[in-house]
């Protein structure tokens, strides 16, 4: 991953060699990838933040090319984009709000712009996918909330009880 700048960090504990790891993290990343693209080949809306200057200038000259990449793997999928104020994008839609209080982002962005919140709670979409989906992220967010008191502990118990392994490779960000 380090020939696209991707650095996968979070997913790699100081107590196994990287080698014993990557073989998982790597089958963690195709099951994504192979999900994603199943995902999208349905009519999909994706939804873009922009907070960086290099950003605005690659969608402002690449939109065509954004848009027909989306489109291949189904002709209805669409984008649109949310923008900090301050970064001025030729394209249509974009939808533009005020970052969070000592942020650089609106971790929240829909309770900061009304146009874009009724645009998409008035988006044509199938109820019982929607059913679904919600079901979906409920569950995730209660095995979410679950996991902390067990990861906190399992870290406590990982740096009182375990050898630590330290990694000879060190990447700077």
């Amino acid at each position: 991953m380090k020939a696209v700048g991707v650095f996968l960090v979070h997913d790699f504990t100081m107590y196994k060699s990287l080698a014993e790891q990557l073989p998982e993290v790597r089958r963690k990343y195709e099951r994504r990838v192979a999900s994603f693209y199943r995902q999208i080949a349905k009519k999909t809306l994706f939804i873009h933040y922009v907070n960086k200057d290099n950003d605005v200038d690659y969608i402002n000259h690449n939109i065509d090319y954004i848009r027909k990449t989306l489109r291949k793997f189904n002709p209805g999928n669409e984008i649109i984009f949310v923008a900090n104020l301050d970064k001025h994008l030729d394209v249509v839609p974009t939808y533009y709000v005020t970052p969070d209080s000592g942020d650089v982002v609106a971790r929240k962005f829909l309770n900061k712009n009304e146009e874009l919140k009724l645009y998409l709670e008035n988006l044509p979409f199938d109820e019982e996918q929607r059913r679904i989906n919600m079901k979906f992220h409920k569950k995730k967010e209660l095995k979410k909330n679950l996991r902390k008191p067990y990861m906190k502990l399992k870290r406590y118990l990982d740096n009182v009880l375990k050898k630590t392994y330290i990694h000879t490779l060190r990447i700077n960000i």
